[in-house]
Formats: structure tokens, sequence, C-alpha cells
């Protein structure tokens, strides 16, 4: 007698590792398919889950073509898997098979019940790979030694009006030092369409400009005021100036007095860059510097000293 058990259903390839459905208990007749290509095989898979997945698969290549307005690749596997007529293999050799699949025999299951087995000449379309191929970075020539284009570096003292962040109401304008840096474009726009959807890791590009403290006190403010940096492009004559990056600084101040303001600063920014997707394979050492490399877009902001 054989423990054979259905992949689909038991915990072999079960994401939780736990068996919500026990297929061997179907009320048609059914037999099994083996793969022995699968990681860990053999691998055995009934024919009334390979009917289920095929009918699904059959309904969403469509829907997913349509979505993504291209042409699935299909292989051999996969064109079994919409064209056999699985339930029919549940007859044994007598069953019209594929090119793919041979009948090895009969197995008896625990409990006395005996079904039949056939088997993926090659692999199966469970444990078909497809490798996608690196994707080349599309920089311009010496984008590493170009240097960001400063265009202008001033400090105001503004009137503007303040957020309560607690009661969400804007509060009287009171003064508020702000450094605004002015930079040009170190991308043509040429050159960002041939950048655009293309690999963008360091050491491709890692020339930035480091924002990393607040403003001075310029002459004449209180050294009280609240204290912004802001980051913008400088415009031209087809495109009006952009803001880039904003930085409050010292907003952090008491939030958790048990931890100095560089845990808390931190703690901050590694939950705002996991949450943006990015940090992987980029030193944390970096946490504390505010990036911006005008042309790509690419903007860190650090929210306390």
């Amino acid at each position: 007698m054989s423990d054979c058990r259905c992949a689909f259903t038991s915990t072999q390839s079960n994401w939780v590792g736990k068996a919500f459905a026990d297929c061997s208990k179907h009320s048609k007749p059914w037999a099994f398919v083996r793969c022995d290509a699968c990681p860990d095989g053999p691998v055995f898979r009934c024919t009334e889950c390979y009917t289920k997945f095929g009918t699904t698969m059959r309904r969403r290549v469509p829907e997913i073509e349509k979505h993504q307005r291209a042409n699935i690749v299909t292989r051999p596997e996969l064109e079994a898997l919409f064209n056999v007529n699985w339930r029919q293999l549940a007859s044994g050799e007598a069953a019209a098979g594929h090119e793919l699949l041979e009948y090895v025999g009969e197995v008896e299951l625990k409990g006395g019940n005996c079904v039949h087995v056939w088997r993926w000449r090659s692999r199966c379309p469970c444990c078909y790979e497809f490798k996608v191929p690196e994707i080349k970075p599309a920089m311009p020539a010496g984008f590493q030694s170009r240097e960001v284009d400063v265009r202008d570096d001033v400090t105001i003292v503004a009137q503007a009006p303040i957020l309560n962040d607690v009661t969400g109401m804007v509060l009287v304008a009171r003064g508020a030092v702000v450094r605004i840096i002015s930079l040009g474009a170190v991308l043509s726009r040429e050159e960002e369409l041939l950048f655009r959807f293309r690999a963008s890791n360091p050491p491709e590009h890692d020339n930035y400009l480091k924002v990393w403290q607040p403003p001075a006190w310029p002459a004449g403010s209180e050294g009280t005021e609240q204290r912004w940096t802001l980051v913008r492009s400088a415009g031209s004559a087809d495109e009006e100036p952009k803001a880039l990056s904003l930085i409050a600084w010292r907003t952090l101040d008491g939030v958790a007095q048990e931890h100095d303001a560089r845990a808390i600063g931190m703690a901050f920014l590694e939950c705002t860059r996991e949450a943006g997707g990015e940090g992987e394979g980029e030193s944390q050492s970096q946490g504390q510097w505010a990036w911006v490399r005008v042309g790509l877009g690419l903007v860190h902001a650090h929210p306390g000293e």
C-alpha cells in the first residue's frame, strides 16, 4: 500500500503547511499524475485538481492578456494542461492520453482503494520556471561623474501657517526659517526617457547632494522658529519649478523621551524606506542623509537632525 497524496491539497505544496481539503474523497473516478522533475519529487497530483487547474487557467489567460496588453508565452506542459481531458485519464490505459504523459500502472492506497497512475515524461506545468534576464542600466556616458547643478541656495524667514499635528487645525501664521535649494536637471529629457524603467542601483549613480543639517539661523530670526529645507527644480522655459523634497527639521522632538533624536529619526526613516520598498542592499548608515539627484526623481528625506 502507498501513502500517495495530491500535492495540490496536501501539506507538500500548501503555502501554510496545512491541508484544507482531501481530494482523495472525490465522488467521481480519478487518477494520479506523477512528476519526477518537481523539487523533492516524485510529486503526485490528482486528475480532479488538474481539471480545476486547467479550467481556471483557460479562463484567466485571456483576462491577463487583455489586462497586460500582451501575449502569454506557453510551453508544451502548459498546452497539455489546457488540452488534456484529465477526467478521462481516470480509466487508465483505455483513456486517450497525451504525448507528454505515459501510463505507469495502478497503485493501492491506504484503505485498499486502487487508482491509476500516469507520469509526466519531463516536467509538469507546476514545476515550470522562467528566468527573467538581467536588465542592464541605461545610463548616459559620464553620468557617475556629473555634479549636481545647484542654481541657487538661499535661506529666508517666512510667515507660514502651521498645521497642528494633534488636532489637524491650521494655526495662525508664524515665522519659519526656510532654506531653498534650486537645482538644474542632471539628465536631458531624451536621457530621462531612455533611462525610464531601467535598473538604477549604485554604482551607476551615487553622486548625490547630501542635505543633512537644518538651515542655520539667519540674522534677525528669534532662534525658535520651525526650520524647513525645500529642494526644488529650477524649472525651465517649458516647465515650472517643482518641489523635489521638503524636510521639516526637529519635528520628532518630544515624541519619545526615552530615546534620543538620532534613534527616533533612524527608526522613522527605516519605516519610510520599507513602506516604499527600498533599503535592500543599501547601507543602513545612509539613514541620516537626504539625497537628491535631479532628473531621477530619487528623494529621501530625514525628518530630524
